[in-house]
């Protein structure tokens, strides 16, 4: 792939240079490809990021960011064809990166503490939009039964107050393998592989972004869950929110 995904190694980045290096037109509209990027693009339940991209003081807003392939694709609404192999200022949404970032987190919070207390229930789907966030749950034993809800929060309340940092590495394909041995192969390998994990949690697959510790996610609570057959959903939000 052509863009560095700079987000990846280090998530409070708000800003960067670039170098435009292609603008084409799609079935959503105008977009760019650069040679780095700050801008996570939709994917891993997680929304993407939005902001601007100033060349020499023309600022064009970045409305979707998503995957196509191995393309990063930064989407706004005019030709920027005349802009190719120029350097960019680039910019995101402070705030609207933070709460994603958080919900993000939390969403893995959510499920470290369900298979802990619960460890028949396997996570295998999250939706961490603020305004609708939740976890879907696998049962793998025929136990498809409610958890309780108030043992689940206060495993959530131990993991935030432990405050354990989070680690993220970008490993090889062997090493993804070896870490992560019950997680499904990454579809493309010319993708880069990042893995994640916080204390005593196993790494797990992610390229979305991350709080830098756990103490940052005070006031997150499982709401309410729903059965469906062996499939568990439950809710969760954050005090702000």
């Amino acid at each position: 792939m052509d863009t560095i995904l700079s987000y990846f190694h280090d998530s409070s980045l708000v800003s960067c240079t670039a170098e435009i290096l292609s603008c084409r037109s799609g079935e959503k509209g105008w977009y760019m490809i650069l040679n780095q990027t700050i801008f996570y693009p939709q994917g891993g339940g997680q929304p993407c990021d939005q902001g601007t991209i100033d060349v020499e003081g023309q600022v064009i807003p970045i409305h979707t960011v998503r995957w196509d392939g191995e393309e990063v694709r930064h989407y706004t609404n005019q030709d920027c064809s005349s802009l190719i192999g120029k350097q960019a200022k680039l910019a995101i949404d402070q705030e609207r990166r933070s709460l994603n970032t958080r919900f993000h987190t939390a969403g893995h919070v959510l499920s470290q503490a369900v298979e802990t207390i619960a460890p028949h229930w396997t996570a295998c789907k999250g939706h961490h939009y603020p305004e609708n966030a939740y976890v879907e749950f696998s049962c793998q034993d025929g136990n498809a039964n409610a958890v309780d809800l108030d043992a689940v929060n206060a495993e959530i309340e131990k993991l935030i107050t432990q405050n354990d940092p989070i680690s993220a590495h970008i490993v090889s394909r062997e090493e993804f393998k070896k870490l992560c041995p019950a997680a499904s192969d990454p579809a493309s390998s010319n993708q880069p592989i990042r893995i994640v994990c916080f204390g005593e949690s196993p790494y797990q697959p992610c390229g979305g972004t991350h709080v830098k510790s756990l103490g940052e996610l005070a006031g997150l609570t499982a709401s309410k869950q729903k059965l469906k057959g062996a499939v568990m959903r439950i809710s969760y939000r954050l005090a702000f929110s």
